[in-house]
């Protein structure tokens, strides 16, 4: 059999989570729907709310873009306030920026 097709050895996945929790966090950015939403987030000044994500994004429900709002905020990607009877929605750069650089660490670990 070919080294590269061995499966990982299980003890060694949850050291690499324990060492680095945030990577736990990547699946969330898995999706290019959930991409989509932080791009436009990240572009905006203000905050926004399902409906005007819905009307930016165009062609899923307001429940679908929930679902995929609220994957991003359990990781910590965004954050949402309660104004009325809206929810508005704000990226975490400081999140992102910390998820980048452990990505990027992890790389250097390997030489």
């Amino acid at each position: 059999m070919s080294p590269l097709l061995l499966p990982v050895p299980e003890p060694v996945l949850p050291a690499i989570a324990e060492e680095h929790p945030v990577l736990m966090d990547l699946k969330a950015l898995t999706h290019p729907t959930r991409w989509r939403l932080l791009w436009i987030l990240e572009r905006r000044e203000h905050r926004l709310c399902v409906q005007e994500l819905a009307v930016q994004i165009g062609q899923f429900s307001q429940p679908t873009i929930s679902y995929h709002l609220r994957c991003l905020r359990k990781a910590g990607f965004i954050e949402s306030q309660k104004k009325g009877t809206h929810i508005y929605y704000f990226l975490r750069r400081d999140r992102l920026r910390e998820v980048s650089e452990v990505v990027a660490q992890l790389g250097k670990e390997g030489r």
